[in-house]
């Protein structure tokens, strides 16, 4: 809630926005079918990581509801519902000696992966966390000898691993330890050893970084089971085979290479060159009998149900945008997944899968926006500088889901609500209540509140609202019936310029001013309950410091924002001399002024206000204007600036406890979002 925000008042109609999944589609039907894959929005696989601090790499997803993705520093990311929107992943430390390098999946029960120190980590338990991991190291006698670079394991009794120097290592029992791999000698001098393909025990491919591939029909007799074949083709990055029959590589500048003979030598593999700009394509994945999905720089994806049938039995499109895709993974024409050096995971199904991020989609609205709450899922009250009530019981439905409804007051500033069926909004001239909020005009009741215009309201259940107007303390126990009488006076503050007020129960109350205090009740019906506080003081030269918005999600956390990209916050928030100061939270130089704040849980909060510089990094041409915290209060790297309808100024935010957040701009638009 934005109590007091002064936009312009013009009777301009707009455009109320919704979040739709913005998704580049590619099509990767089975044979016979023309049904296309939508590729979802990317998600943060570890939401509590800052955008791009995460590097995503190995991925495999032995079914659609399983797949395990590692990282850098050895954690390893698993999910039972990847196609899950909020996302659902949880990550690990595992390996504590080197990056997760390669991982493959045989079953479902069963993963093996390899690290940068020549180890083997397996698990018959892939999202059980760290205790369900082992690890065994099966290289030199040197820790980082031979970083593992390529796992592959065909069944669940046959794992391949080589290692980036060229060496060779066999287990028929890849849960057994470092006994049950044996060394089978060094099959390359090439040094980028990093993609093995094996579709069955009787054939293995490898792609060795240049014009190399290396093939085998008994990969666990040893070197001298391996041959090596110089292709006319890209440099190859990576390489999986569907079949014995169909093997496929990709590389450098589109180039793909295709054998339905891929032991039979340079002449059974055709090159082909699939325009995707020039950008280099690092991950292959492909099933039977003749679908590809193919990823690489700048988020580019390419696909086809015929891998055999030259360049224009190809599709390419762009999922990831200014992100390079580091694997690609298929289990069957409709499903993969993929990661990229972001943090970020991609689902492709046949259903349309709903973003994690900010995007839009226009449907019919009023006039300039003023606040919005949303006390579920599944309602969303928006309120406009004319005194309409903009409802929705479905948010993310699009054009038909939101309702205007003209109010009897001719301005609202905000709005609030306790639950589903109490919400109260506010203007200059009094109050409006509501039990059937989406109910249109007849449902809401017009209030005179026994004191000037009010500037913040906030109502802790049904049986308990407490508005501020000027210096005065209103409260109600009925404040959707429409008679002023139910509304007293409850106190005198000692300073006007209360900007705004969060209640998180009957017996906490936070309001904040222009000046950078807090002012704080615990028994908000009291009469001289409340005092002040200097939550946010001046720093040198930057003068008083002005509070625009505070959100307490419990009584055990308050989070007040202020004009300087900085948050106060208190987990003791009746006590004086709790408050303490995090940020600024935007890149360097790229201070984003707070207006709003809404938070679902003590660990989930988003901040909303103007733009800071354009960004270069995660959204080139867009400026940071949300901060989204989610884990500790007082650690910085919990606080995640980004781009949501990222050319406006975003003046209002409201989160309801589950699923979706709701902003709106001071142009009158919403966007929605999903969290977790």
């Amino acid at each position: 809630m934005l109590g007091g925000l002064s936009l312009d008042g013009s009777r301009v109609r707009s455009a109320l926005v919704v979040l739709a999944a913005i998704a580049a589609i590619v099509c990767l039907p089975a044979a016979g079918e023309a049904s296309p894959i939508t590729w979802s929005s990317p998600q943060l696989v570890e939401p509590g990581a800052l955008p791009g601090s995460t590097e995503l790499g190995p991925l495999a997803c032995p079914s659609s509801s399983r797949c395990v993705a590692g990282e850098q520093g050895g954690e390893i990311a698993s999910s039972s519902n990847p196609a899950a929107v909020p996302a659902a992943w949880s990550s690990s430390y595992i390996d504590h000696s080197g990056d997760i390098a390669a991982i493959a999946c045989p079953t479902s029960s069963l993963c093996v992966a390899g690290d940068s120190a020549g180890d083997i980590v397996w698990s018959t338990i892939t999202t059980g966390g760290v205790t369900v991991w082992h690890l065994a190291h099966i290289t030199g006698p040197l820790s980082g000898e031979d970083a593992l670079g390529a796992v592959s394991c065909p069944t669940a009794s046959l794992c391949v691993a080589i290692a980036t120097n060229g060496r060779e290592y066999v287990s028929t029992a890849p849960t057994g330890g470092a006994s049950a791999w044996h060394a089978a000698g060094r099959i390359s001098q090439e040094s980028e050893l990093r993609s093995l393909s094996c579709p069955s025990a009787s054939l293995c491919v490898l792609a060795s970084g240049s014009d190399e591939l290396l093939t085998s029909t008994n990969p666990g007799a040893g070197a001298a089971s391996w041959t090596t074949t110089v292709v006319a083709g890209p440099a190859l990055r990576a390489v999986s085979c569907a079949s014995e029959v169909l093997c496929v590589g990709v590389g450098a500048a589109g180039g793909v290479l295709v054998s339905s003979n891929p032991t039979g030598g340079s002449a059974a593999w055709v090159a082909t060159t699939v325009s995707d700009g020039g950008g280099e394509l690092s991950s292959i994945s492909c099933i039977a009998p003749a679908a590809c999905a193919a990823g690489g720089a700048s988020g580019v994806v390419l696909s086809t149900a015929n891998a055999s049938g030259g360049a224009g039995a190809w599709s390419v499109g762009t999922i990831d945008p200014g992100h390079n895709l580091n694997a690609l993974t298929c289990v069957s024409a409709n499903f993969c997944e993929a990661v990229d050096n972001a943090g970020n995971a991609l689902t492709a199904t046949s259903v349309t899968s709903v973003s994690a991020s900010w995007a839009a989609v226009h449907i019919a609205g009023g006039s300039a926006l003023r606040d919005v709450a949303c006390p579920a899922a599944q309602l969303c009250i928006a309120v406009d500088g004319t005194g309409e009530v903009i409802a929705s019981r479905s948010p993310l439905a699009g054009v038909g889901s939101w309702q205007a409804a003209q109010t009897s007051l001719t301005e609202l500033r905000g709005v609030t609500c306790a639950t589903t069926r109490l919400c109260v909004a506010w203007g200059p001239k009094g109050l409006e209540g509501a039990s059937n909020p989406a109910g249109g005009a007849a449902a809401w009741s017009q209030e005179t509140v026994p004191a000037g215009p009010v500037n913040a309201v906030s109502c802790p259940s049904r049986s308990l609202c407490v508005a501020i107007a000027g210096v005065k303390v209103l409260v109600s126990a009925d404040a959707a019936n429409g008679a002023a009488a139910h509304w007293r006076t409850a106190a005198t503050l000692g300073r006007a310029g209360i900007r705004d007020l969060s209640c998180p129960s009957a017996h906490l109350c936070v309001a904040v001013d222009a000046t950078g205090r807090a002012i704080v009740s615990s028994h908000p019906t009291g009469r001289s309950s409340w005092r002040s506080t200097l939550a946010d003081p001046p720093t040198m030269g930057s003068g008083v410091r002005e509070f625009a918005a505070v959100a307490c999600p419990s009584v055990r956390l308050c989070t007040a924002l202020d004009e300087f990209d900085t948050t106060a916050y208190s987990t003791r928030p009746a006590r004086p001399g709790t408050w303490h100061l995090v940020g600024p939270h935007a890149e360097e130089g790229a201070n984003i002024p707070f207006d709003d704040a809404s938070c679902a849980s003590p660990t989930f909060c988003v901040f909303v206000g103007a733009l800071g510089v354009a960004n270069s990094f995660r959204r080139p041409g867009l400026a940071d204007n949300v901060v989204v915290f989610k884990g500790r209060p007082g650690n910085l790297a919990s606080f995640h600036p980004s781009s949501a309808d990222g050319r406006q100024r975003l003046v209002a935010v409201a989160c309801a406890p589950t699923q979706i957040c709701v902003a709106a701009d001071e142009n009158g638009s919403l966007v929605v979002g999903r969290h977790r």
